[in-house]
C-alpha cells in the first residue's frame, strides 16, 4: 500500500526492464492515466470504423509499439528504439508480396519518424486488395483489427518487418 503525503502527488508513469535480445535496455514508459483531452480525442477514430473489430477498451499503459515488441507491458515512444529492437532483434524487412502472419508493420511518417506499429494477421495474397488484416493499438486508445490501410496512419509508407533467425539452420530444415 503507497502512502501519499499531503502536497505529494501519486506517479503518473514509470518505467519497467525492459532489453533487446543483445541485452541493450529499451527505454521505455508505462502511463496510468488518460486525460480529458486524451479522451476527447478519442471519437476522431470513428471514422475508421468500417471493417474495424474493436478487440479491447482504451489503456495507457501501453501503446502500439509497446503492444508489437514488448508485449503490452508498456509504451515506446522513440524512433531510436525502435531501430534498436529492429537491428538487436535481428528483424528484416520483408517485400509486400511475402509478407505472412506474424510480421510486424511499420507505419512511418515523411521524417522517418516510427509513427504506428503492428502485427500482420493475414497474408495480402489472402485480400482482393493484396493488403493485410493486422492488429494494432491506437496510441492510448483501443487495439483494433483493421485492413492495413484503414487507420489513422499513412499507409503509403509502411515496411514489413521479421525476425530472421541465423542459427545455423537452415529455414527447408525447420519446415519438417
Amino acid at each position: 500500500m503507497s502512502i501519499i503525503l499531503p502536497g505529494h502527488s501519486p506517479p503518473t508513469s514509470k518505467t519497467i526492464k525492459v532489453d533487446t535480445a543483445a541485452g541493450q535496455p529499451i527505454d521505455n514508459e508505462q502511463y496510468f492515466d488518460i486525460s480529458a483531452f486524451e479522451n476527447s480525442q478519442f471519437p476522431a477514430f470513428e471514422r475508421w470504423k468500417d471493417g474495424r473489430i474493436t478487440r479491447s477498451g482504451p489503456t495507457a499503459k501501453y501503446n502500439c509499439h509497446g503492444m508489437t515488441f514488448a508485449s503490452r507491458r508498456t509504451g515506446i515512444y522513440e524512433t531510436s528504439e525502435i531501430q534498436k529492437i529492429l537491428h538487436d532483434d535481428q528483424y528484416k524487412v520483408v517485400k509486400p508480396e511475402e509478407v505472412m502472419p506474424g510480421d510486424v508493420i511499420i507505419y512511418f511518417g515523411d521524417d522517418g519518424d516510427a509513427e504506428h506499429s503492428g502485427i500482420v494477421l493475414t497474408s495480402p495474397s489472402s485480400s482482393p486488395l493484396s493488403i493485410p488484416q493486422v492488429l494494432s493499438k491506437w496510441g492510448k486508445f483501443s487495439e483494433f483489427i483493421h485492413w492495413a490501410h484503414q487507420s489513422p496512419y499513412n499507409f503509403a509508407s509502411v515496411k514489413y518487418f521479421r525476425i530472421i533467425q541465423s542459427n545455423g539452420i537452415s529455414s527447408s530444415a525447420r519446415s519438417h
